[in-house]
């Protein structure tokens, strides 16, 4: 609805990552809409019932709208201990 209704046709702005941002926090949203006279929506995180909807049905979610947290860090490299030997 934000992506569709909102960014493209009422603000007429193209959805990229130029023009679109995305904040992990309300602290930093509200931050980042006052550094660029922008705008910051708080929304709900997207429920994972609702994703996998949009997925059994061979559909894609809108970008970012998949941000869940916490994350594994990068380069993270996980080892079942059943496999340890000695």
């Amino acid at each position: 609805m934000v992506h569709r209704a909102l960014v493209e046709r009422v603000w007429q702005l193209t959805d990229d990552v130029d023009t679109v941002g995305y904040a992990h926090s309300v602290d930093e949203a509200i931050a980042d809409a006052s550094a660029g006279d922008g705008v910051a929506l708080l929304l709900r995180p997207t429920p994972v019932a609702a994703v996998a909807a949009v997925a059994a049905v061979g559909a894609r979610m809108p970008r970012k709208s998949t941000l869940f947290t916490p994350k594994p860090a990068s380069g993270l490299v996980m080892r079942r201990l059943a496999d340890q030997h000695g």
